[in-house]
């Protein structure tokens, strides 16, 4: 990338991937970035989001890429604002729009589309991690309530995969991380508890690759990879990673 970032949201778009906010290394920032696979290339070039924001969620949906909550940490601050305000890109458009807010404020969440629709899970509020979640329809352009997840947790991996929502790991309290997973059905909407992680993380990704799940990386610092098997409801190691990684986007 052309900028250094830690708490930033990576999203793919077709054959280009949109590197958005996060923290420099000296303040927040509200730069966005995007990587062209043709010619292999780092653009810095995109119009900046509407705020300056770290530990946000950011999802796609159709040719928008919208981005809730997280932090605005100014110059001089220790920590900025739990924010609940949300913002979407249009690739036709190039321009970033208001949107309407969250039901809550949350920091470190997950923000993961399934159709039309985005939810907003767990995160952080004034130091305190959260199990409820959210639902925003972008058609009725509202935000509804849904249940709150078996634990509570922040900076976790989450994805959408075969008509359900998965997460994993976090933080549930100060010093305190979880290796339990949980598997959302919109339709009950009810969670449910799945096979655990082998190692304790948080900061770390969940991503669907060739119909599996893996979980990434994460803190404590780990270049370890899981591979969940959904028939066993079991997780096993696979090959890591070349480095450690933490609090990074995939």
């Amino acid at each position: 990338m052309t900028s250094s970032r830690v708490w930033f949201q990576l999203v793919a778009y077709k054959s280009q991937l949109y590197a958005i906010g996060g923290f420099d290394g000296s303040d927040d920032t509200n730069s966005v970035e995007n990587y062209v696979s043709d010619t292999n290339t780092w653009y810095p070039s995109l119009k900046s989001l509407n705020k300056i924001r770290e530990a946000m969620g950011a999802a796609v949906i159709d040719n928008s890429i919208y981005v809730c909550g997280g932090f605005d940490t100014k110059p001089g601050e220790f920590q900025g604002q739990y924010l609940n305000d949300c913002e979407y890109y249009t690739t036709n458009t190039k321009q970033w729009y208001l949107s309407i807010p969250m039901l809550s404020r949350r920091a470190h969440l997950a923000l993961v589309a399934q159709g039309q629709l985005l939810y907003a899970l767990g995160g952080r509020d004034n130091g305190s991690e959260l199990a409820t979640g959210e639902r925003y329809d972008t058609g009725s352009q509202q935000w509804q309530p849904i249940a709150s997840m078996l634990t509570k947790r922040a900076e976790f991996g989450a994805v959408s995969y075969k008509d359900k929502l998965y997460v994993c790991g976090g933080s549930v309290a100060f010093g305190s991380y979880t290796n339990q997973c949980e598997a959302y059905d919109p339709v009950a909407d009810k969670w449910t508890k799945i096979g655990s992680l082998s190692e304790k993380r948080k900061s770390l990704q969940l991503i669907v690759y060739n119909e599996r799940l893996y979980a990434l990386g994460g803190y404590p610092l780990t270049n370890t990879v899981e591979i969940y098997d959904l028939e066993a409801n079991e997780w096993q190691f696979s090959q890591p990673f070349p480095y450690k990684v933490q609090a990074f986007g995939v």
